[in-house]
Parts: structure tokens; C-alpha cells; sequence
């Protein structure tokens, strides 16, 4: 009894960990993707080929991370589209904490520590053609986050991956115009 007591008791108190944003949930759904990845500490680890510590010392406190690539053109989402999502991770409890432009792109990042003990954190970047999300349980220094999302986004495993999906997109797509 008190083995089964002490599991239950374990396995939520890890509960928390599989909830990551309602909201990118939706986006997904609603606009379908053109990459998911899921990270979790270990995965993030692995990224890191080089070894680098400052990397490691950014992704102690990341439990998990989800990257979400979205072809704005492709899947027709528009600034309307994006002042709803916005407002959704706002109704989330998601509070804007850094606005900028960062090599033409624009980055928000968004934090969300009211509901529970983990906190949570998402990162947009987007331009012209593309929205990323990075939708992080944990936590991350602000002023590191930039480093975190860009050596994701420019890593060799990741980028071979986004290119591979580039180009499995452009087959369906010419198999739809061939019928």
C-alpha cells in the first residue's frame, strides 16, 4: 500500500512537466506545422557536439522545449492570426518580457511562472515568411535566450532536418500539381 501510495504521489508531482502551452497546441492544429521538434534535457545535450559549457550552463534548468516552424505563407497565417496568438498565450498567464529586432527578425519572449513551480517560457521569432516557436517548460536566462533558439535553429542535425522536410514538401507538392 505504501508503494503504491509513494508511486502515485511520484508520478504527480512530475505531472506538471508534460504541460507545455495550450496555445502552441492550438497553433498547430489549427495551422498545422512545417517542422515539430521536442527536446528534452538530454536531447539538448546531444545538440551540443562541441562541447560548449556556456550551452550546457543555458540548458541546466530546461526540462523540455518544443520547436514549431511555421510557413506563414504556405499555411496562410497573418498578423491577425498572430495578435490572436498573442492574446492566447496572454490568457495562459504568459507575460511579455523582451521585444526586439534581432537581424530582421522580430523576437518576443514570454514568460509564465503563476500556475505551478516550473516555470515556462516562449520565444517567437518570426519574419516575412516564417514563425519559430520555442515553447520551453523550465526556465532559461532571458539575455541567453537568443544563443539557445539560434543554436538550435543552426544546428547541423536540426538544419538537415528542416532542409529534408523542405524538401519532402516540395515533392507532395509537385505530386498534387502533377494529378
Amino acid at each position: 500500500m505504501r508503494i503504491l501510495l509513494s508511486l502515485i504521489i511520484l508520478l504527480l508531482s512530475f505531472s506538471p512537466l508534460s504541460a507545455q502551452s495550450k496555445t502552441t497546441s492550438g497553433l498547430q492544429e489549427k495551422f498545422g506545422t512545417s517542422l515539430t521538434l521536442f527536446f528534452y534535457r538530454n536531447t539538448l545535450r546531444m545538440l551540443n557536439q562541441s562541447d560548449k559549457k556556456q550551452f550546457d550552463e543555458l540548458i541546466k534548468d530546461i526540462y523540455k522545449a518544443k520547436f514549431v516552424m511555421i510557413d506563414k505563407v504556405d499555411k496562410d497565417f497573418h498578423n491577425l492570426d498572430y495578435i490572436e496568438l498573442v492574446k492566447n498565450y496572454n490568457i495562459e498567464g504568459y507575460e511579455l518580457v523582451l521585444n526586439a529586432t534581432v537581424g530582421g527578425l522580430g523576437l518576443e519572449i514570454y514568460l509564465n511562472d503563476s500556475k505551478n513551480d516550473i516555470p515556462k517560457s516562449v520565444i517567437i521569432y518570426q519574419d516575412l515568411s516564417q514563425l519559430y516557436i520555442l515553447d520551453i517548460v523550465g526556465k532559461i536566462d532571458i539575455s541567453k535566450a537568443q544563443s539557445l533558439f539560434d543554436f538550435i535553429n543552426n544546428s547541423t542535425e536540426v538544419d538537415d532536418r528542416i532542409k529534408g522536410l523542405k524538401i519532402l514538401g516540395n515533392e507532395d507538392s509537385n505530386e498534387k500539381n502533377d494529378e
